[in-house]
């Protein structure tokens, strides 16, 4: 078995790129058994079932392709959202895991498990404010009755942004205590992880790690930032810092995983939504919007080589000569005197 792994971002209903893209792959014939799979986020509804394969490319599709407010989440009042835990409630989520991520998925993990490859997801738990790493192939395996019910608690968990969504309350047993914890989307701190700095790889596949072991991961992302002035709302405001805040966690992500790759001698594959993809995205989960990403991930998971080997780089942002202009001024006065 190779030492292949994959990582699957963060990234609401540009989950879309990444379904599109690993069934672009498949038909190319040359996608990886991957040793070992991540996610976080949306990444973490698609992991279980990439880890699995091909065959099923095509509950990527219908789950990321049919998401949306309604079929992901229920939302509530004002005053029941400001009075509760969350402005929508999960419990639509729960009712699609509980349609695709069966008994018999359960099995097939726990079977791969078995025979050395891993797969991981992130949450976050709030009550301790760290990320959680959960072992999914382990909780497969563990022949407890309540391991079908802890997975699919675990995906709803990492998908659960906090505020939005209420948190997912999780049983825990540690040194004979038994309590509970909530535990919200791990998009709170990293938007990708892999194992050299998130998770421990198993003894058996760092042995193998060299240059024939290739990581690849999969942003849900568009890293370049064209110029827009930004809304003097309050809400604008807030969407406008959360949006900058997701794109510099997510480009440090990327840089911490090719830094700890490079130390490791394993090869460094990128794949995210690239500037060429001009669609627009009037409102969260816009079906014409995800049709076409998913599209857009599928055309480019079928060429011969579609990764980048090297993180995005930061470009000029792109504004207007009179803008120019004034940085050159203030770039100027930076240097006088009489400038406070």
């Amino acid at each position: 078995m190779g030492c292949d792994l994959l990582a699957v971002s963060a990234g609401g209903d540009r989950g879309a790129f990444a379904a599109g893209l690993l069934n672009g792959w498949s038909q190319t014939g040359t996608r990886p058994r991957f040793r070992v799979v991540t996610g976080v986020s949306v990444g973490a509804l698609i992991a279980p079932f990439a880890f699995l394969g091909p065959r099923y490319d095509h509950v990527l599709r219908e789950v990321t392709l049919s998401a949306g407010p309604g079929r992901f989440f229920r939302r509530r009042s004002p005053i029941s959202g400001l009075l509760g835990d969350g402005f929508a409630s999960s419990e639509p989520l729960g009712l699609l895991l509980a349609t695709y991520v069966t008994a018999e998925v359960l099995q097939e993990i726990a079977s791969e498990y078995r025979h050395g490859r891993d797969l991981y997801i992130m949450t976050t738990d709030l009550d301790a404010g760290v990320p959680v790493i959960w072992n999914m192939g382990a909780i497969a395996a563990s022949d407890s009755p309540d391991a079908l019910t802890l997975f699919r608690q675990v995906m709803r968990a990492s998908a659960a942004i906090p505020v939005a969504v209420s948190p997912v309350l999780i049983n825990v047993t540690a040194a004979g205590r038994h309590f509970q914890e909530l535990h919200v989307d791990g998009s709170v701190v990293h938007q990708v992880f892999l194992y050299p700095y998130s998770a421990p790889l198993p003894a058996p596949a760092a042995r193998n790690a060299g240059p024939s072991c290739s990581a690849f991961i999969i942003m849900n992302t568009q890293f370049n930032s064209n110029w827009s002035p930004t809304p003097r709302r309050t809400l604008g405001i807030g969407e406008r810092t959360m949006q900058t805040l997701t794109r510099v966690e997510a480009s440090t992500d990327v840089d911490r995983i090719f830094a700890a790759l490079q130390r490791q001698s394993i090869d460094f594959n990128l794949a995210y939504i690239d500037s060429d993809f001009q669609v627009a995205h009037p409102r969260d989960f816009d079906q014409s919007y995800m049709r076409a990403l998913y599209v857009y991930g599928q055309q480019l998971g079928s060429r011969d080589d579609p990764w980048h080997n090297m993180p995005p780089q930061s470009q000029p942002v792109n504004r207007s000569a009179s803008i120019n202009q004034r940085e050159t001024l203030l770039l100027r006065c930076a240097h006088c005197s009489d400038v406070h």
